[in-house]
């Protein structure tokens, strides 16, 4: 039936996007969005708004992962823009953060300053489900900055040790398993690449595994 088509459809985008994305293949996983678009130009209308929000942050967390900034910048716009969004907090929650990560990413300093200073104004008239979102609008303008790289590794340092005091709190903690802040941190921090700290990541309790059957 139509119906448990689109299901399928949404199940089957979803699952696969998280398996790659998890395993750091961010490249991989954004040849999959040309099906992903076709399937929402598809099925959008009859999957729900939550449904559609939940696929746009997992292709826009993709589009990061790959460093398509641009294209993530787009999914993001996508999920910030669906109709009555504000009302899934959680979800709007993490589509802001990945959106500031973004602009970070592509140094839109003026567009940050904007977005940081409207933010701010409406979590402390209305609160936020998570502390993370207070620590990356507190660094991110800061972190888009030019700098020294001593000075720039001292802000990428502060932001990984407030992510990381913030994610002990099990409720931050399922930030990580949407969009993976700590990482991100970290590769910064260290002068690393995301996608291949993720993938070592996702190899690491093989690999301990592995060396204790030795």
């Amino acid at each position: 039936s139509p119906d448990l088509e689109m299901k399928l459809f949404v199940m089957g985008s979803s699952l696969e996007l998280s398996v790659l994305s998890a395993k750091g293949e961010f490249v991989k996983a954004v040849e999959h969005l040309m099906a992903l678009e076709e399937g929402l130009e598809q099925f959008g209308d009859r999957a729900s708004t939550v449904r559609r929000a939940e696929l746009a942050l997992q292709a826009a967390y993709v589009s990061f992962g790959a460093g398509e900034y641009d294209r993530a910048l787009r999914w993001c716009n996508r999920l910030l823009n669906e109709k009555s969004i504000e009302a899934h907090t959680e979800l709007h929650a993490l589509g802001r953060m990945l959106n500031l990560v973004v602009l970070v990413e592509l140094g839109k300093e003026e567009l940050l300053a904007y977005l940081v200073r409207n933010t701010q104004r409406a979590l402390k008239q209305h609160g936020g489900p998570f502390c993370m979102e207070l620590v990356l609008l507190e660094h991110a303008q800061a972190l888009a900055k030019p700098g020294t790289s001593k000075a720039r590794k001292d802000v990428w340092q502060n932001l990984l040790q407030e992510l990381g005091a913030a994610a002990k709190d099990p409720r931050e903690a399922s930030v990580m398993d949407q969009i993976d802040l700590l990482s991100w941190a970290r590769a910064k921090a260290e002068e690393r690449d995301f996608a291949e700290l993720v993938r070592e990541q996702w190899s690491a309790p093989a690999k301990a595994a592995a060396s204790k059957s030795i």
